[in-house]
């Protein structure tokens, strides 16, 4: 529990009963569900840049008893980069408006002194 809030159970469970009780639970919710899709969409991010500039039209690959097998892209190199460029761009797009709904619960929280429980 204390690696993915940063509490013990008893000390999230205090944090986040005041919360609920001060009626901003879904801004909390929203802040962290957001940050959480955020970072793993960032990482997924970094994954498809590595791979548009490790694409190449044949991957061999070694088997555990010696032997090598030989898969081939089923379209081209200039049309695999094409579709990973697409998911990039929509990837990107997905995070700034996860950015965006991040921001606006956290500014409902600081208005209303609530940052701290972040």
């Amino acid at each position: 529990m204390i690696q993915q809030v940063g509490y013990c159970l008893t000390c999230n469970v205090d944090r986040e009963h005041e919360i609920r009780v001060s009626g901003f639970w879904e801004q909390y919710e929203n802040y962290r569900m957001s940050t959480k899709m955020i970072i793993y969409g960032k990482q997924r991010l970094e994954e498809l840049k590595q791979s548009l500039d490790e694409v190449k039209p044949y991957y061999e690959y070694i088997n555990e008893d010696g032997t090598t097998e030989r898969w081939e892209l089923p379209q081209s190199v200039e049309e695999t980069k094409a579709d990973i460029q697409n998911l990039i761009e929509v990837g990107t797009k997905e995070i700034q408006e996860l950015e965006k709904v991040r921001n606006e619960a956290f500014d409902i929280l600081k208005e209303n002194n609530l940052e701290h429980y972040l």
